[in-house]
């Protein structure tokens, strides 16, 4: 877990010793307030200042090396703060070095401090891993904002031509510029005036974003004043100019390689290899999070030949039936030689909501939530660093609306209006019906990822100046090779960086642990890509060529693996919802003193309700975000 934030202002506004240590007393705050109790809650916080412009970062101690969270070049000119981490900076660090570029530290960030003092043009695309970084040209007065392609780590910004500030954190960028605000100097009045952190006003689209797909895009964030920077964009601002945003990486899916099955299968393995090794080394010790699916079996397969020892992994079942049974997960551990900790929730952890929500910097609605959140409180004491096999999905193709595309790819396409589902079966939902096969790709993959593709069920709950135009996932500008390749970029660019990441970054600050994805390695994202549709999903089965991999390679744990998309032990939301959590709903979104009566009409959300706790319908995912917005609000003490 780690952070940045940084206040820039004109000259004339110094900030002082005192104010600086005040940032970091209310950024450390902050830090104890908003995680739960756990063994690794210290985290120190370092910051640096000179006249107009402050500069702070943190990092949990269990994933420190004694290094400075500030870094430099030879002559000062630069100075970086960074969040999350380059897996390839040791190898930028022997190019720069060779260069006759000297290190100061083993911080991987200062390697960013010498690219710039190179100059090149678009220098991030050699960056690989997860990060936001920020770089402060002291002669030019130039700041440089930068992060990495798929959004792995956030960046949120506030600024006009007079005045700018920014953090990893949603939470303590207002905290930090609130406690400003409150000093009777010229700082105070500054930030008064530039920022008015006070007055930040929740934004309606946003809510809307919300609602429709149970998260929020970037630029938008939950405040109308506040933007976050777009995943793969850098943001340059200099005193006296606005910001200006720039593209250095978008998603591409052409042109395609042309390599025969055995030679794709094997430099296939070869690249994800090496990704799982560069992901695996960033962290000590490692445990790895099992499910029975291709992704995740061939990341443990793999790392069982990288392990000194036994390799660890980890898995979590809701399913009241596999407690006393033999899990696949267990079983194929046991045939890696692996120690596995197997974890089960087969009651609603009511208490763990509260600290949850309390951690998101946004409310963000896929109730998935609870898988990671339960991993990271399980492991956390005993390992700070978990490898995941999240992001595969976006690789191959996930869900069942794929493979429905693919299978049915010679029937005709009429176009028409949609047919309408419950929202309680979309949002990767599984229930189709024939008029599917008619549907455009994307129009599919809306139907199937979206809460209320239509748009009428929020209407019907929504009270009239609430109800503002439903929001679409939009198309990705990335030039695909087919239709198959536009629903996987029109996923991979907004739900990856959107729903996966946000989540994934909340839990892990909240429990100060380190989570790794090989499968969103630079060279791998890019191989698999760039492959034709035939080795990523045959015969209605998507990831192929991992399919084809692990066959190869372990038949006998091949054999034991679930087909993507078949059934598994998911969360158990509509279940929770009816009986554990219903007292939480009653008193939350359908009490006199919700913060969102003013904007859902309680009668109607009241009857969806008990429709869903007496079983006469799903209403599961909507009734979800609801709970989990009126209980973010709560925390936050906010008001529609």
């Amino acid at each position: 877990m780690s952070g940045i934030l940084g206040l820039i202002l004109s000259d004339s506004f110094e900030i002082t010793t005192a104010a600086a240590e005040l940032c970091r007393d209310t950024i450390s705050r902050t830090l104890s307030q908003t995680a739960p109790s756990n063994p690794h809650a210290a985290t120190p916080v370092s910051v640096w200042r000179e006249e107009g412009c402050f500069l702070g970062a943190w990092k949990a101690a269990t994933l420190s090396d004694d290094e400075s969270l500030i870094s430099t070049d030879e002559v000062r000119r630069f100075q970086v703060v960074g969040s999350g981490g380059i897996i390839n900076s040791r190898e930028i660090h022997k190019t720069l070095t060779l260069r006759g570029h000297h290190f100061a530290s083993n911080n991987g960030f200062e390697c960013l401090a010498h690219l710039a003092q190179e100059g090149h043009l678009d220098w991030e695309l050699g960056l690989d891993g997860k990060f936001a970084f920020a770089i402060w040209d002291r002669h030019e007065r130039i700041l440089h904002l930068g992060r990495d392609r798929f959004g792995l780590k956030p960046l949120f910004w506030i600024g006009n031509s007079s005045g700018f500030a920014f953090s990893s954190s949603l939470t303590q960028l207002k905290a930090v510029l609130l406690e400003l605000e409150r000093q009777e100097d010229g700082l105070g009045g500054a930030v008064r005036r530039f920022f008015s952190p006070s007055n930040w006003t929740l934004s309606r689209q946003s809510l809307r974003w919300l609602l429709d797909t149970a998260c929020i895009p970037a630029p938008e964030t939950i405040f109308s004043q506040v933007n976050a920077l777009p995943p793969g964009h850098r943001l340059l601002w200099s005193p006296g100019q606005p910001p200006k945003q720039q593209a250095w990486w978008r998603l591409t899916y052409s042109p395609q390689r042309t390599l025969a099955p055995r030679q794709a299968e094997e430099d296939f393995s070869d690249i994800f290899h090496e990704s799982l090794q560069a992901h695996a080394s960033q962290m000590k010790p490692v445990r790895l999070c099992l499910d029975s699916h291709v992704d995740s079996v061939l990341l443990a397969a793999h790392a069982s030949r990288l392990a000194s020892g036994a390799l660890a992994t980890c898995s979590l079942s809701f399913d009241p039936d596999e407690v006393n049974g033999i899990q696949p997960e267990s079983r194929i551990a046991h045939l890696l030689g692996a120690e596995h900790h197997p974890h089960h929730c087969t009651v609603c952890p009511v208490d763990e909501i509260f600290p949850m929500v309390r951690s998101f910097e946004q409310p963000f609605g896929n109730p998935e939530v609870w898988h990671h959140w339960l991993l990271a409180q399980a492991s956390s004491e005993s390992s700070p660093g978990l490898l995941t096999a999240d992001g595969a999905d976006f690789l191959w193709g996930r869900g069942s609306s794929f493979p429905l595309n693919h299978l049915f790819r010679l029937f005709p396409r009429i176009s028409g209006k949609p047919a309408r589902r419950s929202p309680g079966k979309s949002l990767c939902g599984t229930t189709f019906s024939w008029q599917d096969l008619f549907l455009e790709p994307m129009t599919l993959l809306r139907q199937h990822r979206q809460i209320d593709p239509d748009g009428l069920f929020w209407n019907s709950l929504l009270k009239p100046d609430c109800r503002n135009a439903s929001c679409l996932i939009p198309a990705s500008s990335a030039p695909e090779a087919g239709k198959y390749e536009a629903m996987l970029a029109m996923d991979a660019d907004y739900f990856l960086p959107h729903d996966l990441s946000a989540r994934i970054d909340s839990i892990a600050s909240a429990w100060r642990v380190s989570f790794q994805h090989p499968w969103l390695g630079n060279r791998l994202f890019e191989f698999v890509n760039h492959l034709p549709i035939r080795h990523k999903i045959n015969g209605g089965i998507t990831h192929w060529l991992a399919h084809q991999a692990l066959q190869e390679s372990w038949p006998a744990i091949a054999a034991i693996t679930r087909q993507p998309g078949g059934k598994r032990s998911g969360v158990p939301i509509q279940r929770w919802l009816a009986r554990d959590l219903s007292p939480i709903f009653r008193d939350g979104p359908l009490g006199l003193d919700s913060p969102l009566r003013e904007m859902i009409d309680q009668k109607p959300l009241r009857i969806l309700f008990e429709q869903h706790r007496t079983g006469l319908t799903d209403r599961s995912k909507p009734l979800w975000l609801v709970l989990v917005v009126d209980l973010w609000l709560r925390e936050k003490k906010l008001a529609v």
